[in-house]
């Protein structure tokens, strides 16, 4: 299906896509929480993604 299409069914089903919308905001939350991913991951990522900021934050005590 191309690109216009599903936004044709957007805009002529805005209801029922936002309240998918919705529900896969929530599902991405509770699933793909990169802080719940293992060190070894969240180390990957900074250093692959090529910026200097690091994804961790310190605490300070």
């Amino acid at each position: 299906m191309a690109v216009a299409a599903k936004l044709g069914w957007v805009r002529n089903h805005r209801e029922e896509a936002a309240a998918l919308g919705r529900e896969a905001a929530q599902w991405v939350h509770q699933n793909r929480n990169v802080w719940d991913k293992s060190e070894g991951l969240i180390t990957a990522m900074e250093h692959h993604l090529g910026s200097h900021r690091r994804l961790r934050q310190t605490v300070a005590i």
